[in-house]
């Protein structure tokens, strides 16, 4: 068509697997940051637990000389935490059904 500009040409499939790559590879990327992000906020908690758990020393020991199971004194401390996980749980579901409609 044009004797100054060369032809290029590009297979489709060629074109399409460097694409495929890019996106391959921005899958790897964002699966490292979410698996980060997510043992941040483990570590996060484990160290809320640990503080709450001291901060709980005297009680959780009184409550075991009083007889107090295992048990009971799990749910004493995970239902702090429970409430927030439900609360969060919540919000995140409602703003899930706000944005898909």
């Amino acid at each position: 068509m044009e004797p100054v500009q060369p032809f290029n040409y590009r297979f489709l499939d060629e074109t399409l697997d460097k694409q495929y790559a890019q996106d391959s590879r921005m899958a790897k990327i964002i699966l490292i940051f979410t698996v980060l992000a997510v043992i941040i906020a483990c570590l996060g908690l484990f160290g809320l637990t640990m503080f709450t758990i001291e901060q709980k020393n005297k009680e959780i020991g009184i409550r075991k000389v009083f007889g107090g199971s295992i048990s009971s004194i799990s749910r004493l401390l995970a239902g702090d935490f429970l409430k927030w996980v439900i609360i969060s749980f919540v919000v995140v579901r409602s703003g899930c059904m706000v944005c898909n409609g």
